[in-house]
């Protein structure tokens, strides 16, 4: 098993590392697929999503 695989779940329980970690999977399907709206939105804060679609669509717009 990967390290960080097991490492993992003690970063989540920590809720800024956590959200960190949604929002670089989050960006990570924006930049494969260009979905600005994909469903790891749902995991990070609802003051942060808002700013996080925008930088998403900007990235979006910028690959696809």
């Amino acid at each position: 098993m990967h390290i960080l695989t097991q490492f993992l779940p003690f970063v989540t329980q920590y809720s800024a590392l956590g959200d960190l970690i949604d929002m670089a999977r989050y960006f990570a399907i924006v930049i494969t697929d260009g979905d600005w709206l994909n469903d790891w939105l749902t995991h990070l804060p609802t003051e942060l999503a808002p700013h996080v679609i925008e930088v998403g669509k900007f990235i979006a717009g910028i690959l696809f």
